[in-house]
């Protein structure tokens, strides 16, 4: 993201909240890279690393953008390594972390219609909210 400069970062910002990071260093820096975003502060990898007072935040986003070029020595004499399209793999991305949270909201609906029939209770809305579910995943094959 940082790489795709302040236009991804927008992009993903639009679709994506930091409290949807996981727990911890990376829900930290979504959201300080947000607000720098907000403050229209530059979002580059080398001003965004300059400002984190933390070591460890630092050597975290030092290895998500060098962990790329980990590469084998010699994988280029294989294969021919394409530049990648930075916008497309924001979007995916993004497309793959909505999928799971709906199969997330998937599992958690049946988890609770399993408990109300238990229960006793009337089931109807859980499959009303399955249907829901089903039909948004197919509205959006990339959900």
């Amino acid at each position: 993201m940082l790489e795709g400069g302040d236009e991804i970062v927008k992009y993903v910002f639009e679709h994506v909240r930091p409290e949807e990071f996981a727990e911890g260093t990376s829900r930290a820096l979504a959201t300080y890279l947000l607000e720098r975003e907000t403050e229209g502060l530059p979002t580059d990898p080398a001003s965004f690393m300059n400002e984190l007072a933390n070591e460890s935040e630092r050597r975290f986003v030092a290895e998500l953008l060098f962990s790329k070029y980990n590469l084998s020595k010699r994988w280029d004499e294989h294969l021919p390594v394409r530049k990648a399209d930075v916008g497309k793999i924001a979007s995916d991305a993004l497309r793959a972390l909505q999928r799971s949270a709906v199969t997330k909201m998937v599992e958690e609906n049946q988890k609770s219609m399993r408990e109300a029939r238990g229960r006793g209770e009337d089931i109807v809305p859980y499959l009303q909210r399955h249907q829901e579910l089903i039909n948004a995943m197919k509205e959006n094959p990339g959900t």
